[in-house]
């Protein structure tokens, strides 16, 4: 099912999010419910296997504690509500893999308030680090790129004056490989 899921969303996807939604489907989801549940024939969860997964999902595969599981979660949403829009143009094909979802709503509302909370904090660093701005720029007068190399570039000029290379020279890439 995880096979056929991910090849309807192929195309519609990039290779990178494809790898990064198949990973979140198939080891932080599926191998994880199994390593609870061994007998789990579908994705209809008992109420007590989604807690568990849940749980487990709070710490990464080393023991940390997960800083961000929303993206998880919402991965994880997301194929169970594209099952359920589907079994109605192909029940023949998607609707034995129609099942509740484990992430509660409730879960997925939590995510706008931690973006929020992230944005908050994020925002007071800046505020908090402004005030010391001009010192850093005064100590980095003599750094190329931090002093008046930089304040040139502002008005326009290239600056050129203050930068240096100090690396060797530049050798040529090849291009002629097959794509």
């Amino acid at each position: 099912m995880l096979v056929d899921y991910l090849g309807e969303v192929k195309p519609g996807m990039d290779y990178s999010s494809l790898s990064a939604l198949a990973y979140r489907l198939v080891r932080l989801f599926w191998w994880e419910v199994l390593q609870i549940n061994p007998d789990q024939q579908d994705l209809r969860l008992s109420t007590q296997t989604a807690t568990e997964w849940r749980e487990r999902l709070g710490l990464t595969t080393d023991g940390r504690i997960r800083r961000e599981i929303h993206s998880i979660l919402f991965g994880i949403r997301a194929p169970h509500r594209d099952l359920a829009e589907w079994a109605y143009d192909d029940p023949i094909r998607w609707v034995i893999w129609v099942a509740p979802c484990p992430v509660p709503r409730t879960q997925s509302r939590s995510a706008a308030k931690a973006k929020r909370r992230q944005k908050s904090t994020m925002q007071a660093r800046t505020r908090s680090l402004s005030p010391l701005l001009p010192a850093f720029r005064r100590r980095g007068a003599g750094t190329p790129g931090l002093g008046p190399a930089a304040a040139g570039r502002r008005n326009g000029d290239a600056g050129r004056e203050g930068i240096h290379r100090q690396w060797g020279p530049v050798r040529p890439v090849r291009l002629d490989y097959p794509v």
